[in-house]
């Protein structure tokens, strides 16, 4: 036997939009909220509509209306599929009859004593004038049985009921209460903690002896158990007595976990890494990481780790030490962080830093977090890796020490932090280095960051990120003691920012016209990137993903430069002047590819550059020779200059990047 489907699909229609006629007590934007229905929009072009989504939105809308009270609510919908006399073209009609709102007459609490019956009448949504609607009610019901269960009555049962209405529509609710017997912890017992010390423990209960038994407190306490990081499982639990009674004893058991954890990475980077060429030569760099970590210090739920790279770009080490719940606040942390490290991630030179941290964090929401932190470095350029004009190089080669103090502001409510489709990131930072603090130098340092994300359709996400950045220097100059390329020593002041401390860009993570912290300004005689005081960055994404996801398709756009300074900073000039001028907006877009794997998306895009910046390098060509001549006699030098040749050159349109992770 066989069974054959014939389907004729007739013509398709567009579905354009609805409306709502006798609405009176409920705003369309509140009805609108409701609806499944999508009308036509980009990128939907001809709007979802379905008959079993029609039949959902009259449910919903109807039940939005009784539990405001009117229980006689009618909602008829009206299709018109030759709207503005266009055939098949769809428009919905929500015809809305509200009839009379239901309220509450009286409310009556039995089984329970006045005092408790008018902390529980606090708690209620139905009460006297108030809409009634048995959703109403059962909420209600709900929150009797919590504020019960909270006050140790484990065991408690309500009921409501509520009379015909009256010709005014009025009702009146009655809830029937019993609260059973109170139930109190006689003690409190702790297992499994060989390690951590009993009083870690204790300060993350919210309950003590004599208390209440109550189900939300123990669920609370194990979860700030779990958040110390130090335990994989954690179970509380009563234990009841055989011989019957109220006291209850409280069992807490933990199992630890491992207190060493060693954690390690590998990868290349293929982009424009350091050479003799200002605008870079593409080279693989092999990267290694190694994490080392100590749980449960002293057993104190406090953290140490240690930190190594390795890499054609950067090497050097880290510690950090972790103090949660300062002061028994659990949304406050203390870390102590120093580092040490030498870093080739800009052509112009190589860096040295040693940098100690203290910071203290305080989280106000699971999204939202503010840190306050002082940082003390001492920065050093290898003077042997600068590519500046020679008469620079002895100032900029000086170590100099920053003492600075700061604040950074984060609101995170991406989806998926490594791969996000929904939701808005935000970051605003500011520090302070000031000779008052024992700095060399004194400027101030702005910079900001918000990305957001749309899911436009199944296979469709819009992206955005801007950045925005500002240093500026104030004070007194610092005074520097230098020697000149001939040995001659001298005091310099200057209110030159360290060229380690200035903003720079480009790269798989910012910029994607420029390769790795190559835009902004650039020597005029090496034609090195030299960095600025200044930064703005606005990137634009499509993202296409592809077979559930495993695959996608980035179409990009980024725009943006860095600086001189905020005062030159002009953000719709996008030409030079000048081979010198770096005072302009450069734009970019491109192509990318992504293939999902379990540490985030492998992402390879391709950048091309519409305005890259030309940029000049001057050359000695021979040398010029003075000499001077006697009449009638030889002629003898007395002065050979060299020869300057200056080349301009234009950085290439092209940029190639291969890594790991979203670009924003």
């Amino acid at each position: 036997m066989s069974i054959t489907y014939t389907v004729e699909r007739g013509p398709r229609g567009n579905f354009v939009g609805l409306t709502f006629k006798g609405n009176h007590d409920a705003p369309e934007e509140d009805l609108v909220s409701l609806v499944q229905l999508q009308p036509e929009d980009f990128p939907r072009v001809r709007g979802i509509f379905s008959k079993d989504l029609l039949d959902h939105d009259v449910k919903a809308i109807a039940a939005h209306y009784q539990s405001r009270g009117y229980l006689d609510v009618k909602v008829t919908p009206q299709v018109d599929d030759h709207y503005h006399d266009v055939p098949h073209n769809l428009f919905v009609t929500f015809n809305i009859e509200e009839g009379p709102r239901t309220t509450v007459g009286k409310l009556s609490l039995e089984g329970v004593d006045e005092p408790t019956g008018k902390r529980i009448r606090t708690l209620l949504l139905t009460k006297p004038g108030e809409p009634y609607s048995p959703e109403r009610a059962r909420t209600d019901q709900d929150a009797i049985l919590t504020y019960l269960a909270d006050q140790g009555h484990n065991h408690a049962s309500a009921a409501w009921s509520a009379t015909p209405p009256t010709p005014d529509h009025k009702v009146d609710v009655e809830y029937r209460i019993e609260p059973g017997a109170r139930e109190e912890i006689q003690r409190i017992v702790l297992m499994g903690n060989r390690h951590t010390r009993d009083g870690i423990i204790d300060r993350q209960l919210t309950f003590q002896a004599g208390e209440p038994l109550r189900e939300s407190g123990m669920l609370e306490s194990q979860r700030r158990l779990y958040d110390l990081g130090v335990f994989n499982q954690v179970q509380i639990a009563h234990q009841d007595p055989e011989t019957g009674g109220t006291e209850r004893t409280v069992l807490v058991s933990v199992e630890e976990a491992r207190r060493w954890t060693v954690g390690y990475g590998f990868g290349v980077d293929e982009q424009r890494l350091e050479t003799t060429q200002p605008a870079g030569q593409y080279k693989a760099s092999p990267r290694l990481s190694l994490e080392v970590s100590r749980l449960n210090v002293g057993g104190r739920a406090q953290t140490f780790s240690l930190r190594g790279r390795l890499s054609d770009l950067e090497k050097g080490g880290a510690a950090s030490y972790l103090i949660p719940r300062v002061l028994n606040r659990p949304n406050l942390n203390l870390r102590f962080t120093g580092l040490d490290e030498e870093t080739r991630d800009v052509l112009t030179f190589t860096a040295v830093r040693q940098e100690a941290n203290a910071i203290l964090e305080r989280h106000s929401s699971p999204s939202t977090f503010i840190l306050g932190r002082y940082t003390y470095r001492r920065v050093r350029v290898v003077g042997s890796t600068l590519r500046l004009q020679p008469e620079a190089i002895p100032l900029f080669s000086q170590p100099e020490n920053v003492s600075a103090v700061g604040a950074t502001y984060v609101n995170d409510h991406r989806d998926n932090p490594a791969d996000a489709t929904r939701g808005s990131y935000s970051l605003a930072d500011a520090s302070l280095s000031s000779q008052v603090l024992r700095s060399e130098s004194n400027f101030l340092r702005l910079s900001g960051q918000n990305s957001t994300y749309y899911r436009l359709g199944p296979h469709l996400i819009f992206a955005r990120n801007t950045r925005v950045g500002v240093e500026s220097t104030f004070g007194a100059p610092t005074v520097l003691t230098i020697t000149s390329p001939t040995g001659q020593r001298q005091v310099v002041r200057t209110h030159e920012i360290p060229l380690p401390e200035r903003f720079f860009m480009g790269g798989s993570e910012s910029h994607r016209g420029f390769s790795l912290n190559g835009a902004g300004p650039r020597d005029p005689v090496t034609g090195f990137p030299i960095g600025g005081k200044a930064l703005f960055l606005n990137a634009l994404e499509l993202r296409v993903p592809l077979e559930e996801n495993k695959y996608g398709l980035v179409l990009f756009h980024d725009v943006g430069n860095v600086y001189s300074t905020v005062r030159r900073m002009r953000l719709l000039k996008f030409s030079q002047n000048s081979p010198t001028d770096f005072d302009y907006t450069a734009h970019a877009v491109g192509l990318g590819l992504r293939y999902n794997t379990p540490i985030g998306p492998l992402r390879f895009d391709v950048g091309y550059s519409l305005n890259p910046p030309r940029f000049q390098v001057q050359s000695n060509s021979g040398l010029t020779e003075v000499r001077r001549c006697v009449s009638g006699g030889p002629c003898s030098v007395i002065q050979a200059q060299p020869n300057s040749v200056v080349e301009v050159h234009r950085l290439s349109r092209f940029q190639f990047f291969l890594s790991v992770g979203q670009s924003f």
